[in-house]
């Protein structure tokens, strides 16, 4: 047996633990650059998210996806703002996004059918439960109402 030296394949290359978003642009200079202010952006990005949904690491994992998006798409802008300004435009970007992602939420409301259980999207987002109170009785949605918890009823 010969002893020939083992290249570690263990550890992963930097690159490899870059979000896909960053691997895919096609400059080099843009890729750097985004690159770094992945990584000395990244934590704040998802403390921001986190202030948003502390209870839904999912939706704060979405948010810091699409805030990546959002600043992987205009480096230009990014390279023009002053470096002790960068920490406070990513952070309002982010905030940005989080509260897109909460007036979407709060568009997708679904309508509970009081006959079959079924849940439907609402018919107009403008009234959302307009398809509930088409489908049942006064009666049975004030029995529905009953139902819900105090939290539930005031949102």
């Amino acid at each position: 047996l010969s002893m020939q030296p083992i290249v570690s394949e263990v550890l992963a290359p930097v690159t490899l633990l870059l979000p896909p978003i960053i691997l895919a642009i096609e400059n080099d200079a843009d890729r750097e650059f985004l690159t770094q202010i992945y990584l000395d952006y990244r934590n704040l990005i998802y403390r921001v998210a986190l202030t948003y949904f502390p209870d839904d690491h999912c939706e704060a994992e979405d948010a810091f996806s699409n805030t990546l998006e959002k600043l992987c798409k205009r480096p230009e802008l990014l390279r023009s703002i002053a470096d002790a300004q960068k920490a406070s435009y990513i952070a309002v970007i982010t905030a940005n996004t989080c509260r897109d992602i909460l007036r979407r939420k709060k568009r997708n409301i679904y309508a509970y059918s009081l006959e079959d259980g079924s849940m439907d999207w609402a018919a107009d987002p403008a009234d959302p439960y307009e398809s509930l109170f088409e489908h049942g009785t006064m009666e049975e949605v004030l029995d529905a109402w009953q139902t819900l918890t105090d939290k539930d009823r005031d949102s």
